[in-house]
């Protein structure tokens, strides 16, 4: 889309049968009906309204979406959710404010974790510990971003379990109780820089600079995120080339005659039709490559024949998440259809995954059928039992159909510290010819806004390439930026990676 206004030329290769990479809605009926809420979001279902996430939201209105009631909001949590840890279940609303461990994990010792925000909010057990130990490097980056982030990277080469351990001083014991509460198993492993950028993602700090009395707002998709993607496709003026996947990438050998040796050619060789051999990458990119860390998550379907968790009495769920130290972890009810039964398909993500909880539900997800899925399934149904009540028969026997995705698999998506690898990542590649986008090389992995900042910086690498002063000026006055993307660092990799210094 930023191509067309810009009057430029280019060509979309997709290596898959449809557009939209990890936005990805999957109905449970061919052709889909927009208006029939038959489906579930396997990828980017929620977007928060905080200042992180306005490019998302401004893209949303220039899709028209706004205007056509598509943003609708999107329920985090709501009366009934459950809680379900240590064999202890916990509804929604049923833990004292002054019980700061009330599933008996036993890591407090007959003591209180409390903590204050500097918005006067009182916080106690796992969620006094998280503020405690994220709340100064949060508040630093919304008041002032480009302090925040230098004393981010301060601490980027731990870890969050070593930030935790070795700065913080929290026991293991400790730690792993906040692990579990907060997050997914051996998700503290990852990048402490990267578990601030998410933290601010979903738990936004709101300050200074914010109007008064702000709070955290979601929004979804009313028909799933692909009416997104959806729409851009059908915006954009040269459409994309489908199952046309690229094995190699390379600079043409330029015909000194005609061509300037300093602003060759690229080729490209699609699978089964090979034109050359390619070269390589330097090295720290390769290694970069190599080494950037794809978090494991699945996500696990069920179409009912009724929106059980809703209509019978007793569930009464209308939005929100349960969650669970059991395999499934994570049970996300609608939040589209709540007011409209005729349309409203009984579509409940049973399972939502990430880490290593990801990778051993992963490993049953073989495809519709096979035996390792039948004892998905019954896992399943076997946690859906425990935390909701009813027997696990109950729920195969409500059962319509199902559908698993085990994104860490998924053949087309894929893919660290930021300090190290995210600037090799953004590096302009083939004396500035070949560059990088895309959400995961931006802050905001896994995010859309991720993904529409590093398409500006991505644009504008090629433009300064170019030497188109003029288009940079006007791609620069109409469409806004991410902090990381307009920053020092940024333009420093970006020359870097055209002029070899």
């Amino acid at each position: 889309m930023r191509l067309d206004d810009l009057g430029l030329p280019y060509e979309i290769i997709e290596a898959s049968d449809r557009h939209g990479g990890r936005a990805y809605t999957y109905h449970f009926e061919t052709p889909p009906n927009p208006n029939f809420h038959n489906y579930y979001d396997v990828g980017a279902m929620r977007f928060p309204r905080t200042s992180v996430m306005k490019l998302t939201f401004n893209l949303f209105d220039e899709l028209g979406l706004t205007k056509d009631g598509k943003i609708i909001p999107y329920i985090m949590n709501a009366p009934n959710n459950i809680q379900l840890f240590n064999g202890r279940k916990v509804i929604d609303g049923g833990i004292k404010v002054e019980d700061d461990d009330p599933f008996h994990v036993s890591v407090s010792n007959g003591g209180t974790f409390k903590y204050t925000r500097r918005d006067g909010t009182e916080l106690v057990g796992v969620e006094a510990l998280l503020a405690e130990a994220y709340d100064p490097f949060k508040n630093k980056l919304v008041d002032d971003f480009k302090t925040g982030w230098k004393y981010l990277m301060t601490y980027d080469y731990l870890s969050t379990r070593g930030y935790l351990g070795q700065i913080k001083g929290y026991p293991f014991s400790v730690i792993e109780w906040m692990e579990t509460m907060d997050n997914s198993t051996l998700a503290y492993d990852q990048a402490f820089s990267g578990t601030i950028i998410d933290s601010i993602d979903f738990d936004y700090p709101f300050g200074p600079n914010d109007p008064p009395g702000s709070v955290m707002e979601w929004a979804c998709v009313d028909g799933g995120t692909s009416v997104v993607t959806d729409r851009m496709a059908d915006r954009i003026l040269t459409k994309p080339l489908y199952n046309r996947r690229v094995t190699a990438i390379a600079m043409a050998v330029p015909d000194l005659k005609k061509d300037n040796p300093n602003n060759p050619n690229m080729k490209i060789s699609v699978q089964d039709h090979p034109e050359y051999e390619a070269k390589r990458l330097d090295y720290v990119q390769n290694q970069a490559l190599r080494c950037l860390e794809y978090g494991p998550a699945i996500k696990v379907g069920i179409k009912f024949k009724t929106r059980w968790w809703q209509q019978i009495p007793g569930f009464g769920m209308r939005g929100g998440v349960s969650s669970t130290d059991r395999p499934t972890r994570i049970v996300v009810y609608p939040s589209y259809g709540l007011d409209d039964p005729e349309n409203a398909n009984g579509v409940l993500i049973a399972s939502y995954c990430w880490t290593q909880d990801a990778s051993r539900l992963g490993a049953l997800i073989k495809g519709k059928g096979t035996e390792e899925e039948k004892v998905l399934l019954d896992i399943i149904y076997k946690d859906l039992s425990e935390m909701h009540g009813n027997d696990p028969q109950w729920y195969k026997d409500q059962t319509v159909d199902y559908y698993a995705h085990d994104w860490y698999h998924d053949q087309y998506s894929i893919g660290g510290q930021f300090k190290n690898l995210y600037p090799e990542l953004t590096k302009p590649a083939a004396k500035g010819n070949l560059h990088f986008v895309g959400e995961a090389t931006s802050a905001h992995h896994a995010w859309i806004v991720g993904a529409l900042e590093s398409a500006f910086r991505g644009i504008n690498e090629v433009l300064i390439k170019e030497k188109r002063d003029d288009l940079r000026k006007k791609h620069a006055e109409r469409w806004e930026q991410g902090e990381v993307e307009r920053g020092y660092q940024a333009q420093m990799q970006c020359l870097r990676g055209i002029y070899g210094f």
